[in-house]
């Protein structure tokens, strides 16, 4: 079986920027924001759960992204700034909601929780809206 946590990855990537207004994103956390509004996706928990024993075991994953939104914090309006965030947030449960199979690559993708708060990267104060998504496929 090929590893299908870079298409899983590369989907939920897809949706967050297909969203009106995310400028540009990638898989994987760290490094430089270049634009915002901006989108990563990383890993987060996994689990296995196996269905079936024996040679040929069947197992059931639970697989585990982070999908985090940036937008500058200027300290002007926090409340539009946190609002576009919010936008973020409800548009890709949508999404999701709207494509949960993520065209045919899991059984169901879904937001699980999400988390707003201020950050800094390489010295820029960001809002952040970090959303635990969780994919689920027999592994």
């Amino acid at each position: 079986m090929s590893n299908p946590l870079d298409p899983i990855a590369h989907a939920l990537l897809a949706k967050a920027l297909a969203l009106p207004g995310v400028v540009d994103g990638r898989t994987g956390e760290g490094g430089p924001i270049p634009v915002t509004p901006y989108v990563e996706v990383g890993d987060w928990r996994s689990e296995l759960e196996p269905i079936s024993a024996g040679a040929g075991s069947i197992y059931y994953a639970s697989l585990g992204f982070y999908v985090v939104f940036y937008v500058p914090y200027t300290g002007a309006n926090p409340e539009d700034e946190k609002s576009t965030l919010r936008e973020f947030v409800w548009g890709y449960h949508q999404a999701l909601k709207a494509d949960h199979t993520l065209g045919g690559l899991v059984e169901i993708a879904q937001v699980r929780a999400w988390d707003m708060d201020l950050t800094t990267r390489e010295k820029r104060a960001l809002w952040y809206a970090a959303l635990e998504v969780e994919a689920k496929r027999e592994a």
